[in-house]
Formats: C-alpha cells, sequence, structure tokens
C-alpha cells in the first residue's frame, strides 16, 4: 500500500489557491527533480514553444484515507508551470531559493506514484470524488422544471411568430421603451403605476450611454443618430441589470436587424426571459431571441451542469452520504486519463 508524506490539508495550506497567480519557486534542486519526473514520461502535446504533460496524479492523505489529486505540468522557456487540480500553481525555476520541504515531499511521492500508472482501475478508485470532473443534467439538481408540452407549446408559438417575417425599420426612444415595458409588464408586479422611462430606470444597467438624453424622445432620427455615434461604453439595452455577468438584454432595431434581439446571459433570469418573449408575441413584436432552444433546455432540467469544473452552470460535488444518495447515481464522470510511461 502507497503511504503518501502529506495530508490535503498540508498540501492546501502550502499552496494558497486563492491566489490566481501562480506560486513562484527559485529552486535548482527541485528543479531538477522535474526534470527528472518528465524523463520519464511522453508529453501529451509538444510544439516549438512549449510541452504538456497532463494527467499526473498526486498521492495524499484525506480523514484517514489514500487519495489521488489529478495535475498538469508544462514546460515553457526553461521553466516549469504546475496546475494542481482545484489547489493551485506553482512556477518552477532554478535558483538558490530556500523552500519548505514539502514541496520536495510532492513531488518525491509524484515520482513514487508513478510506478501505478499501469493500473488505471487502482487510479481511478484512488481520485477523490471532490477532485473528479463530469456532468449532471439541470433537472437532477434544479428542482421544479418546465413541463414538456409547455415547452413545446413556446417553441411552436415563437415559431409561428417568426413565420410572420414582421419587422420595423426605424423606431424612437419612446418605441424603445414602451417595448421595453411590455417586457417589464410581464414579469414585475410592481410596474403597475410606472411610466415607461420609470420602469426602464427601475430595472435597467443604469449606464444608458446617453440614450435617455435625446431631446426628441418621438424621433426616429435622433434615436438613429444617437444609435450610430454613441460610444458603446455603456449598458443601454440590459433592460434587467444583474450583478453576476450580464441580465436581460432587449435589443433595438439596427441596421440589417429589422427587428429586436432578446437575450439572456445570467440563467437565474431565464424565468423572467421566456415571460419577456411570450409577451412580445402576444403583442405581436418584432423579434427574435436566438437563445430559446437552450433556454428552454434549461428550464426544463435537460440542460448538463459541469461538475467540480469552471463553468457558468456549475456543480460541486461534495463527498457525503447526502451527496451520494441525492446526486451520485446522475453524474456522468469523465474518465480519468493516465500519462503513459516510457520503457
Amino acid at each position: 500500500m502507497f503511504h503518501p508524506k502529506l495530508s490535503l490539508g498540508q498540501v492546501e495550506y502550502l499552496i494558497d489557491r486563492s491566489n490566481l497567480n501562480a506560486m513562484e519557486l527559485k529552486n535548482t534542486k527541485l528543479y531538477n527533480l522535474l526534470k527528472e519526473i518528465l524523463k520519464m514520461v511522453y508529453p501529451s502535446s509538444s510544439d516549438k514553444f512549449e510541452e504538456k504533460y497532463e494527467d499526473f496524479y498526486l498521492p495524499l492523505r484525506k480523514t484517514g484515507k489514500f487519495i489521488t489529486i489529478p495535475l498538469n505540468i508544462v514546460k515553457y522557456k526553461r521553466n516549469f508551470y504546475v496546475h494542481i487540480l482545484f489547489i493551485g500553481n506553482l512556477k518552477i525555476s532554478s535558483g538558490k531559493e530556500a523552500i519548505e520541504k514539502e514541496f520536495f515531499y510532492i513531488f518525491n511521492d509524484i515520482k513514487r506514484f508513478m510506478k501505478y500508472y499501469d493500473n488505471p482501475n487502482f487510479i481511478k478508485r484512488t481520485i477523490s470524488y471532490d477532485f473528479r470532473i463530469g456532468k449532471i443534467k439541470g433537472k437532477y439538481l434544479l428542482g421544479k422544471t418546465m413541463p414538456e408540452k409547455e415547452k413545446l407549446k413556446i417553441a411552436r408559438d415563437y415559431r409561428n411568430h417568426l413565420e410572420k417575417n414582421l419587422n420595423t425599420k426605424e423606431i424612437s426612444l419612446n418605441d424603445y421603451l414602451n417595448t421595453a415595458s411590455i417586457c417589464y409588464n410581464s414579469s414585475f408586479k410592481e410596474c403597475k403605476n410606472l411610466s415607461s422611462i420609470d420602469m426602464y430606470k427601475k430595472w435597467a444597467d443604469g449606464r444608458h450611454d446617453g440614450m435617455l438624453d435625446i431631446k426628441n424622445k418621438d424621433s426616429k432620427e435622433e434615436f438613429s443618430n444617437w444609435q450610430k455615434n454613441h460610444s458603446h461604453g455603456g449598458h443601454p439595452f440590459e433592460i434587467v441589470f444583474s450583478w453576476k455577468q450580464h441580465g436581460i438584454h432587449l435589443y433595438p432595431p439596427y441596421n440589417e436587424n429589422p427587428f429586436y434581439g432578446l437575450r439572456v446571459t445570467n440563467y437565474s433570469y431565464a424565468e423572467i426571459f421566456i415571460k419577456m418573449l411570450r409577451a412580445l408575441i402576444k403583442n405581436k413584436v418584432p423579434f427574435g431571441a436566438e437563445q430559446i432552444n437552450e433556454i428552454l433546455d434549461y428550464l426544463t432540467g435537460e440542460t448538463y451542469f459541469k461538475v467540480n469544473e469552471y463553468d457558468n452552470l456549475r456543480f460541486i460535488y461534495i463527498p457525503s452520504k447526502e451527496y451520494k444518495d441525492k446526486y451520485f447515481k446522475y453524474i456522468e464522470w469523465d474518465e480519468p486519463n493516465i500519462l503513459k510511461l516510457k520503457n
């Protein structure tokens, strides 16, 4: 049985995962140890600038159990860049810098553990599930989802709307705000006594880039001139603001697009997006919504969330009885890869 020198907690303490930059270690002895390790394997890929060595494994102790964590090494311009999955990054180069002995334990254990690389089933069993990646459908995470029958009806109504080929070439600021108010009224109860411009001021991003300063709000020419000349430094068309990413955008007709465009970035607004879409259809507004299929898939739970991987739709798996009972059987885990050793 393999006995690691370090625990997961020791490595997490040693390498600050909150530091987005790589931790630099200038130590020739450690640098030469990495050179020895890389001589034992074939690179995953290489070109004239760098060599990549993916799918090493760091053996550790975790609450009395033996686990491994995937890591990658890149050689670039005589430096080694080490990425330990979900732990942190190291930049290792030659030098006389004194470093903690634990860094030698890490790479000596990586080297010692390589003799097990010809046993992929064993390695697969050792990877802790909070350090594995995979995917899971949203219907197992979101709780309430949209019925398939409703999804099909919305998709059908949208297709029928597009078939009408509605369009509008020019609009005024008031035209835009009145169209936005259709969206607001479909989704927010507080709209009752608000004007269209007050609705916009209440829910939009606020950085309107001079759009609300147009003097004649009924002039199509003034709105068109503003569209041509505004700085694009604000978010005038983000009609529902979001602190995370962007919220919901309603783009006005412009040039080759003689219709409005509805778009959502933060999927927590997906239900509001659909309410707005249905209201625009009901009011026969010329518009397009390219995301409709992916949003409907999300609301019906058919969209995949990444497990333990950085993504907009992400699910963190915690090895526990609760998570195992609720989620484990639904997760489609990626098969781990293993570097090929030289003979």
